[in-house]
């Protein structure tokens, strides 16, 4: 994800209440000393996880996450409400409207 991605869900997540809506990105990660780096460099507030399996993770075939990102909205149910590929901030905006009131 890119810099405008990442200021975009730092934002976000800094906007929101963590009782209504919470941010987690899976990271193509060798380790975990690489995940806490990224963490580091890119001043990351949201949660970071994986399975640091990196491209033969089955994450990107079991969710159809080929493209870098994939974003899902999972509500609280565990359904997922929107996928996108690429990150959408128009997309993202109108379903937080609607659904982080």
């Amino acid at each position: 994800m890119g810099e405008e991605g990442r200021d975009y869900l730092n934002k976000i997540y800094r906007e929101t209440s963590r009782d209504n809506f919470e941010i987690v990105v899976y990271c193509l990660s060798s380790n975990l000393e690489n995940l806490k780096q990224v963490r580091t460099t890119y001043s990351i507030d949201f949660i970071l996880v994986s399975d640091f399996l990196q491209d033969h993770t089955p994450m990107k075939i079991l969710y159809g996450a080929q493209a870098m990102p994939t974003c899902f909205f999972i509500n609280q149910e565990g359904i997922v409400v929107m996928k996108t590929v690429g990150l959408q901030q128009e997309r993202v905006d109108e379903l937080l409207k609607e659904r982080c009131k």
